[in-house]
């Protein structure tokens, strides 16, 4: 579970009653989810094959809720995926791929 939601803290992520944003949330990803994460950090980049997070549209890997796999990822997954062999198919990342 992520922090926030374990802790009933829905307001670090989501505005309750207006935003210009998907899901009331109070800013878009990643920008959102860099309030807490540092998305430089080289720990953070080796475990998105080297990108810096600012890059990175978090909610295509990751659920921002809940879900019984490590690091939040979504619990349905294409193999490759799955295993960390992103770089099987995506050998260099571009602005589409993100």
């Amino acid at each position: 579970m992520h922090a926030p939601v374990e802790e009933g803290a829905c307001l670090t992520c989501h505005s309750p009653h207006n935003s210009n944003h998907p899901s009331l949330t109070i800013s878009a990803t990643p920008e959102l989810c860099l309030n807490c994460h540092d998305g430089s950090d080289s720990d953070f980049k080796s475990k998105h094959l080297g990108l810096d997070g600012s890059l990175i549209d978090c909610k295509k890997c990751h659920d921002p809720h809940v879900t019984a796999e490590k690091g939040l990822i979504f619990q349905f997954g294409h193999d490759p995926f799955k295993s960390g062999d992103c770089n099987t198919c995506h050998t260099s990342l571009t602005e589409e791929d993100k």
